[in-house]
């Protein structure tokens, strides 16, 4: 088989192959910013810190069994 006809279906492959690898790539150099603001803000303690919880008690104080619906 020759091998030039297999090139119209290779070309299309080969562009999809190289569109996939530059969008993760993206996507890393995406999380590695990300990842680097966060340790930024972290040392310069600009970041609230981690245990800031918004609730601080309307799950912790609850009993497990106060869940539990009674049959009637």
């Amino acid at each position: 088989m020759n091998r030039l006809m297999l090139l119209p279906l290779a070309f299309p492959f080969a562009c999809l192959a190289l569109l996939s690898s530059i969008a993760f790539l993206g996507v890393v150099v995406l999380g590695g910013a990300l990842h680097v603001i966060g340790t930024t803000r972290s040392l310069l303690r600009i970041a609230p810190p981690k245990d800031n919880d918004p609730l601080p008690s309307a799950v912790r104080d609850a009993h497990p069994l106060d869940y539990v619906e009674a049959r009637q």
